[in-house]
């Protein structure tokens, strides 16, 4: 069997030629394969990113809660510890 392309010539049985075929069909399972995860992927960061946003928005709530709470108990070590992890997480 012979196959042109763009002036290149290739001569191959028709045994190499099904390999070849079976090969190129394997690779373009592999690449949808991939394209298919990485649509699902995205999907899953899209929806973690929309829950970390409503999680810290919860946060900054709880935070503005703590601060209260200390001005009106300011010696409780309690709001305070909380106030002290909120800042480790970048609350603010």
């Amino acid at each position: 069997m012979r196959i042109e392309y763009k002036s290149d010539r290739v001569s191959m049985t028709r045994n190499e030629y099904g390999q070849v075929i079976n090969e190129l069909n394997q690779y373009k399972q592999a690449y949808q394969h991939c394209v298919d995860d990485l649509i699902v992927l995205r999907a899953n960061n899209k929806r973690l990113e929309r829950e970390n946003a409503e999680q810290l928005a919860l946060l900054k709530e709880f935070r503005k809660l703590i601060d209260y709470k200390l001005t009106l108990h300011q010696g409780s070590s309690m709001y305070r510890e909380y106030r002290s992890k909120l800042d480790q997480l970048g609350v603010k």
